[in-house]
């Protein structure tokens, strides 16, 4: 009796379809194989119809499913394996003869035909080890790519032969022809008929070491049966084997999982740290570009009130040069002024050396001078320094 809840997950797992699939194949091994291509989770199913095998598959989600039915087709032991929701989709797409090609080729082409043909896909591949090429059906998007493909009849690509027909030919399966089918091709051999005997039973011949033929076939098969015991012995012997590798490898994938999750976990954390690092060195860069623009405010505050103080004394400053202007221009005045003096008194030096030269002739004169120089303005200035007489002067005085 099925448990209840595997029932319940089935139904609600997402599910597809995967097919044609070979049948000398594990389907376990087309799984594998599958799930990087495809991501296919597990195996639910497998069903032949009309001699074909398709695999009823898992997917984690309806996003997978979607991205592997827009997929191509993967090339797999000889077969190009699709991903679909249903086989009927597959069933639909063979049973549309106006878009399907039969491509004959050798089976070494098989896996090339995607990269000769720009146009179409595989559907299904006939491969026979007993005759010399494959049976590939192609389909092409429109009825006129495939007409145009018939067209071609054989064609040589790169090396490689091709054969077109229609989809609906019908071809002998044993030599690829159009005339006869494969039950009377002429290349199979004929099947050898003899009509029953009525003589009745003659006594069993011997061999020639007096024993019957009848028992030396006897002990032939019992010679077989030993010999196949041992086969499968040996076969079980390798089964064992391959069981004791599949768990091995079961546990090194096991390990290689928990050491990758290990990895995973170490990296998150460097890099959680050199996160959390770089958010400490920004926090301090913040922190630094804020007291830098505290002190650029406090120096724009400075500059203006700098600018405020100027504009202040501007005006003071514009008196202070006018009045600097007019002294300047005083002292102008002052030192022209003073020149003019300078030269008056010089003439009036003159003069009184002309007049001392003719008051010299006089008697008492160096008393008249002495008293006459206590009462002039003149030798009161020399006494302050702001008259110098010439020494030749003060000598003849």
């Amino acid at each position: 009796m099925t448990d209840p809840m595997i029932v319940d997950a089935q139904a609600l797992a997402i599910t597809g379809w995967v097919g044609p699939v070979p049948f000398s194949v594990d389907p376990q091994a087309v799984i594998a194989r599958l799930k990087p291509h495809y991501n296919v989770v597990t195996l639910l199913n497998q069903r032949t119809v009309a001699g074909i095998k398709f695999l009823e598959v898992t997917y984690n989600s309806h996003d997978d499913l979607a991205l592997a039915i827009s997929k191509p087709s993967t090339f797999f032991r000889g077969q190009y394996v699709h991903a679909m929701t249903s086989i009927k989709e597959w069933l639909d797409r063979r049973a549309d003869h106006a878009k399907n090609v039969q491509i004959l080729c050798t089976y070494d082409t098989v896996r090339q035909l995607p990269g000769l043909l720009a146009k179409g896909h595989a559907l299904l591949v006939d491969n026979c080890r007993a005759r010399s090429f494959s049976r590939v059906l192609w389909q092409y998007e429109s009825k006129e790519d495939a007409d145009a493909a018939v067209g071609l009849g054989e064609y040589a690509l790169n090396g490689h032969d091709l054969r077109f027909f229609a989809g609906s030919a019908r071809l002998c399966f044993s030599c690829g022809s159009l005339d006869h089918l494969r039950t009377t091709c002429p290349t199979r051999p004929c099947a050898k008929t003899s009509l029953p005997s009525f003589s009745l039973p003659a006594p069993a011949p011997t061999s020639a070491g007096g024993v019957s033929y009848a028992d030396a076939a006897k002990q032939a098969v019992n010679k077989v049966n030993d010999l196949e015991k041992d086969l499968r012995g040996k076969v079980d012997d390798l089964t064992d084997k391959v069981s004791v590798m599949q768990a091995q490898l079961a546990t090194f994938v096991a390990n290689q999982e928990a050491l990758l999750v290990a990895f995973k976990s170490d990296m998150t954390k460097q890099v959680v740290a050199k996160v959390d690092s770089f958010e400490e060195k920004l926090m301090a860069t913040n922190k630094k570009i804020e007291v830098f623009e505290e002190r650029l405010e406090s120096l724009v505050g400075s500059v203006k009130g700098f600018l405020a103080d100027f504009e202040a004394l501007k005006p003071e400053l514009e008196m202070t040069m006018e009045d600097v202007a007019e002294l300047r221009s005083h002292r102008a005045k002052t030192s022209e002024r003073y020149m003019r003096v300078n030269r008056d008194l010089a003439i009036v030096e003159v003069d009184l050396k002309v007049a001392l030269d003719e008051l010299r002739l006089y008697d008492n004169f160096e008393e008249r001078l002495a008293a006459a120089r206590e009462k002039s303005w003149a030798h009161y200035a020399k006494e302050q320094g702001s008259i110098a007489y010439p020494d030749s002067f003060l000598s003849k005085s």
